[in-house]
């Protein structure tokens, strides 16, 4: 069955409502209404020029085994103001400097609480011109980077203390987009449910200014578990089921639910808004799909270091009897790329190991399909290069560069 998914940029209020253009080709429709624009990518996908990333490398980085810029788990890998790059290694609780090249700089930091320490870096997003920030969730701080050199701190607010929230960027030393996860559950065993997940502007000091967006959150249902000999109930995410995704590029929030393939960019401040469709088809779960699925997990949980061979047992156990949505989600992820193009990464199964993307440019046209290299996954799109992760064979990170290339009309 086709479907019609939607994605909303923010962008300055259109006066008036209700007229209508069409696109030469007559696969873009653009209208008013209400004061917001809608775009209809009317096109099937398949008709898209399909661009592709190089499997070699424009620049890779010097973060080989016993190397001073060897990677343990990174979150996330930019290049900053002055043209270094950045990757932020949250399993190591520091940020590794790489130059233009991939030339080792520098390690910043170390795990603990002092200047210029980390617990659990996790983001790296432009502040300003020059200036960007890595997000602490551990210590609640943000640290501000002038190029590749540390500045200082900005608290991270909570807005609700008896709620857990996660800052998800600054909009300025003062304020913040925070959301917040509600974890009422019912209890009883075998009911699915859904915690919304609210997007709030708020002050470092706590204050809500207001509500951006509301998201539907992780689809989940309830289990029976034991812990300590005491019987309880639990919760369990629904296989390949909805999630709530969002990324914060600059004054816009984009977020979606996977299960409505219906994705939001809010105008931080604004009322603005640009929505975009775009035809999808159901993909249908199956049960190789599962049985799949299991293969992978399973293989993944038996080869990992460490662990309670009880709470082993249990993961296995979970996710023999796991549920499962009817169909794939519509997307998985996005990239916000430099010029304000946004990438929706399509569903893969996991043992593919290949990202996909549909690309929508600035104005909400679909323009390209994106195929990538094996293991490697985009964190900066900046004109025709991506800013990546590759994981190679053992499961290390390596810091690459990558060409895109398109084809010539």
């Amino acid at each position: 069955m086709a479907r019609l998914g939607w994605i909303v940029v923010a962008l300055p209020v259109v006066a008036g409502c209700g007229g209508s253009t069409v696109g030469r080709d007559e696969s873009v429709v653009r209208r008013d209404s209400a004061g917001v624009q809608i775009v209809e990518n009317r096109q099937p996908l398949a008709r898209l020029p399909a661009w592709r990333v190089d499997s070699v490398p424009l620049v890779s980085a010097q973060d080989g085994a016993g190397s001073p810029g060897a990677l343990v788990g990174i979150s996330v890998v930019r290049q900053v103001a002055g043209g270094n790059i950045v990757a932020v290694d949250t399993r190591a609780a520091d940020l590794k400097v790489f130059d233009s090249t991939g030339r080792f700089v520098r390690t910043i930091g170390r795990r603990g609480q002092g200047p210029d320490e980390f617990q659990m870096p996790w983001t790296l997003s432009p502040f300003s011109a020059d200036t960007s920030y890595v997000l602490d969730l551990g210590l609640g701080r943000a640290t501000l980077l002038r190029g590749a050199e540390p500045v200082g701190t900005v608290p991270l607010p909570r807005p609700n203390r008896s709620m857990p929230s996660q800052t998800l960027g600054l909009q300025s030393r003062d304020t913040a987009i925070v959301s917040f996860y509600r974890g009422s559950q019912p209890q009883q065993e075998g009911v699915a449910y859904q915690n919304p997940v609210p997007f709030v502007r708020a002050t470092v000091a706590g204050t809500v200014i207001d509500t951006v967006a509301i998201g539907k959150g992780a689809e989940l249902y309830t289990i029976a578990t034991t812990e300590g000999g005491h019987s309880m109930i639990g919760g369990e995410s629904v296989g390949m089921g909805n999630e709530t995704k969002f990324q914060l590029a600059g004054r816009r929030l984009y977020l979606g639910d996977t299960e409505t393939a219906e994705f939001s960019v809010v105008g931080l401040g604004t009322r603005a808004r640009r929505i975009v469709r775009w035809r999808a088809t159901d993909q249908p779960i199956t049960d190789a799909d599962k049985r799949d699925l299991f293969r992978f997990d399973s293989t993944n949980l038996a080869t990992a270091a460490g662990g309670d061979l009880g709470m082993r047992a249990a993961m296995f156990a979970s996710m023999r009897s796991k549920r499962f949505a009817a169909r794939m989600p519509f997307f998985t992820d996005l990239v916000i790329a430099d010029d304000g193009a946004v990438w929706l990464e399509q569903y893969q199964r996991p043992w593919t190991f290949v990202r996909r993307y549909l690309v929508a440019d600035s104005t909400g046209a679909l323009i390209a399909t994106v195929t990538l290299p094996p293991r490697v996954r985009p964190y900066q799109v900046t004109g025709d290069r991506i800013i990546a992760r590759w994981r190679d064979g053992d499961d290390v990170d390596h810091v690459r560069v990558y060409r895109v290339v398109k084809p010539v009309n």
